[in-house]
């Protein structure tokens, strides 16, 4: 009976236990879905260049791959040497164009705005030459960014995602490049509002698939 008992006190406690993680995880779940759209709700708007997708290297998934001009950027704008894994502030200043450009490297915030958050993912020594879109030749087309090497930035706003024949679309009318409007949050954390190609392509290309 003690044994019966037991088993009964036992069970009693578990369920609790379990709804106790389930509510962890689904509060981690809720947090982290907060601070991706913290920036749309509190933040300024912003435009920022994408680079030329190159067709020879196009992802087939449920999202679209976004490069920009602000990665990489080329090693003098850094204000001091930053590794890999590093977190980074990038200030901004206008391009002229209606968007943004990188003016300099911090580790922490600047005084000035606007500024993004980043994390640098990889380093590059040496010269370094960039992808700027194709030619008429029908060949890529590159320019040198620096001479000294280039620092590799995530901003968390690399991909827009979309069922994957719009995605594969959206990097069809990216190969001439286009914009993305960001909202920007105080901390300098980026959220991507919408993405608008330059030349978007006919839908449903011949020789994509």
């Amino acid at each position: 009976m003690n044994d019966i008992k037991q088993g009964g006190h036992g069970k009693r406690f578990l369920v609790p236990a379990l709804l106790l993680v389930v509510l962890a995880q689904v509060l981690v779940l809720v947090g982290e879905w907060a601070v991706a759209h913290y920036p749309i709700w509190k933040g300024d708007p912003l435009r920022l260049r994408v680079q030329p997708v190159d067709p020879r290297d196009l992802f087939r998934g449920n999202y679209a791959r976004l490069d920009y001009d602000l990665s990489p950027l080329p090693m003098e704008l850094g204000e001091g040497h930053f590794d890999k894994g590093d977190v980074v502030y990038v200030r901004l200043a206008e391009a002229g164009d209606g968007g943004w450009r990188a003016a300099s490297i911090h580790a922490r915030p600047p005084a000035e705005k606007p500024f993004l958050r980043a994390r640098i993912k990889r380093v590059s020594s040496g010269e370094y030459r960039q992808f700027t879109g194709m030619g008429d030749d029908g060949k890529p087309q590159y320019e040198r960014l620096s001479l000294t090497g280039a620092y590799h930035l995530r901003y968390g706003i690399e991909a827009w995602f979309a069922p994957k024949l719009k995605a594969q679309q959206l990097e069809r009318d990216l190969r001439q490049g286009g914009w993305a409007v960001l909202s920007v949050a105080d901390s300098g954390r980026a959220a991507l509002v919408t993405v608008e190609p330059d030349n978007p392509a006919p839908t449903g290309e011949a020789g994509d698939d």
